[in-house]
């Protein structure tokens, strides 16, 4: 009940916030930092990292078109998180960052609204990748 409330506070202060804040920089700043590595800085899959990994990252600016043209933006997210399982990730999901944006569940509000609104941030910035 109370990771659903801390989840449901950190999209209303997303969406507060507004589009501009999801969009923006802090995503994309968020997105270089933690998956360029792999994903490469415009998502195609062609990190500094992608050469040596057993699996080709996936081109993230696809994921709609795969999707038959929506992006499951809920399923991203997981995937980032860790929640759902990536074939290339390991055994569930992100190696680290669901870790590193999970804070332990007694963690202050304040704490585990900072690792959300992270998740959001990123998840928005991969959904403006999208191919048409």
């Amino acid at each position: 009940m109370r990771t659903t409330c801390v989840w449901m506070m950190a999209a209303f202060a997303v969406l507060m916030a507004g589009t501009a804040l999801a969009d923006d920089e802090a995503g994309e700043s968020l997105y270089l930092h933690y998956c360029s590595s792999c994903h490469g800085e415009s998502g195609k899959g062609d990190g500094p990292l992608a050469g040596v990994l057993q699996l080709k990252p996936a081109d993230l600016t696809q994921l709609a078109k795969k999707g038959g043209g929506e992006l499951a933006f809920l399923d991203l997210l997981h995937s980032i998180d860790g929640r759902s399982r990536v074939r290339g990730h390991g055994e569930t999901g992100m190696p680290v960052w669901g870790e590193v944006f999970r804070a332990p569940k007694d963690a202050p509000v304040g704490e585990q609204l900072q690792g959300a609104g992270k998740l959001l941030l990123i998840t928005f910035y991969v959904q403006s990748l999208q191919e048409k």
